[in-house]
């Protein structure tokens, strides 16, 4: 199984890259969000390039809810010129400055990135009529709200990547937030090994807690 490391945003390069370096050891992939919590931060494309910089594979994050057409554009020509092949436009949190533009849709979205031979990811809740989702024909699917594994068995025809969410002492009160399924670190190899039926990659994320994420990738590096 594949394991995606999640590369928080930081206006700090040294952070990103410390950071870049440091998932490096157990994976070659990661999962950029895009000013995650509405909060400002270096954009998703940004930090992304870093991460490539040091020899990592990045799956870009988009928000469509603060862009117009032509700053979308312009960010996939920025994705493209700087050779980040993966990208998932989604609408994003809430900005906690300023206001949503709210011009661009998901379906849209996936259909124009296409046209700059980008491949495409886009969010799938498990609370939702996801089958809806699926009609979008993704690439592939960063799955949220994954409430009962087993559940990824109606999933199978498509690529999907769980967020396998880890709770700790840290972060437990943002975690609880969030209204995501979690699990422990003491637990963590245990799920994904049971994950393993179903799909062929996962997306490790710490919240809040970026060491905790380094240990649950040592983790399972080992097994």
């Amino acid at each position: 199984m594949r394991i995606i490391a999640e590369l928080p945003p930081s206006t700090s390069r040294r952070a990103v890259v410390s950071r870049a370096k440091a998932v490096s050891d157990y994976t070659d992939m990661v999962d950029v969000p895009d000013s995650p919590g509405g909060r400002p931060s270096a954009h998703a494309i940004a930090v992304a390039y870093l991460a490539r910089e040091a020899g990592l594979t990045p799956i870009v994050h988009i928000r469509l809810s603060d862009l117009n057409m032509l700053a979308y554009r312009s960010l996939l020509g920025a994705a493209r010129l700087l050779g980040l092949d993966y990208v998932v436009p989604l609408s994003g949190d809430p900005p906690s400055v300023g206001r949503p533009v709210g011009h661009l849709a998901t379906e849209e979205a996936v259909s124009i990135a296409r046209e700059y031979g980008l491949k495409v990811g886009v969010l799938l809740s498990m609370r939702r009529n996801y089958a809806e989702r699926l009609k979008i024909g993704a690439d592939f699917y960063l799955v949220l709200n994954l409430d009962d594994p087993r559940s990824l068995e109606n999933l199978a025809t498509v690529e999907a990547y769980p967020y396998v969410i880890l709770r700790t002492e840290r972060n437990a009160g943002l975690v609880e937030r969030l209204g995501q399924p979690s699990v422990e670190l003491k637990s963590l190899a245990k799920y994904v090994e049971l994950l393993e039926r179903y799909v062929n990659a996962v997306i490790i994320s710490a919240p809040g807690d970026f060491e905790a994420e380094l240990s649950a990738l040592s983790l399972l590096a080992r097994r």
